[in-house]
């Protein structure tokens, strides 16, 4: 069982005010998209996967701070 989901059912998320409910995505895509766009919150996918999905997505160029 992941941690999150173990966190959730001991209650550390209620107990700390927070309202999560977890999802279970088709795919990183579908993770990057719901990132993107505001259908989710906050996901667990690999650190580059947002960036890159931001950046394909994007007209302007990624310049490499």
């Amino acid at each position: 069982m992941c941690a999150i989901c173990d966190r959730l059912e001991k209650g550390f998320f209620r107990k700390y005010g927070l309202n999560v409910q977890l999802n279970r995505e088709a795919s990183w895509a579908t993770s990057c998209d719901g990132l993107i766009y505001g259908r989710l919150d906050a996901a667990l996918i690999v650190s580059g996967a947002v960036i890159n999905a931001r950046i394909a997505r994007s007209s302007l160029p990624y310049v490499q701070p």
